[in-house]
């Protein structure tokens, strides 16, 4: 058996990205962009929480980046307070330096899934440089979704009506619908011709 086989076995790390056959975020895919986001940030978020473990899932599943407790020295430490404390602070800065590495190759990674179209896009965003430089994963994420889910409005903002239904202006969707008993709070995204 392998070392491979062994990080295969081991809980599933080691198995190799199965979403990079499906399509790249991209934002010209003709108005399948919002669904795929969702599918590719789901498969790229278990993908690393396998592979770099549930923080790194967390920050691209929830956006929510993990705050490491710093350990605190007590007041008036004994020499031995001192000597736990020392080792439990030499664990933090290792975690912490593995939860930096790890965040910058997730950050690699999810870049690595989008098309030359998205990446010139982000690329082209006045905070990117300072994104990058931080591997600011969350910035990327909410600027590739913006970038997804405003593409349809760049190219011709006045064919979607953003309002809620009101049983008149949803033409194609709803018509034959009984007013009492449609969902007039739902808001559709709906091409009006």
């Amino acid at each position: 058996m392998t070392e491979n086989d062994n990080k295969r076995s081991a809980g599933g790390r080691g198995k190799p990205f199965g979403g990079h056959k499906s399509p790249k975020y991209s934002f010209a895919k003709g108005g399948s962009q919002a669904s795929l986001y969702e599918k590719k940030t789901q498969s790229i978020g278990e993908y690393v929480g396998r592979e770099y473990g549930q923080l790194m899932r967390m920050l691209v599943l929830q956006l929510k980046e993990a705050t490491l407790p710093v350990p605190q020295l007590p007041d008036q430490a004994t020499e031995q307070q001192k000597l736990i404390w020392g080792k439990d602070y030499d664990m933090y800065l290792k975690k912490k330096d593995r939860y930096e590495d790890d965040m910058a190759k997730v950050f690699a990674f999810i870049l690595s899934q989008c098309d030359e179209d998205m990446k010139n896009k982000l690329r082209s965003d006045s905070t990117f440089e300072a994104i990058d430089d931080t591997f600011d994963v969350i910035s990327l994420l909410t600027m590739i979704k913006d970038a997804v889910y405003n593409a349809h409005d760049k190219k011709s903002p006045a064919l979607v009506h953003p309002k809620p239904c009101n049983g008149n202006l949803c033409v194609k969707e709803c018509v034959g619908r009984n007013p009492r008993t449609h969902n007039l709070t739902r808001t559709h995204n709906l091409i009006v011709r």
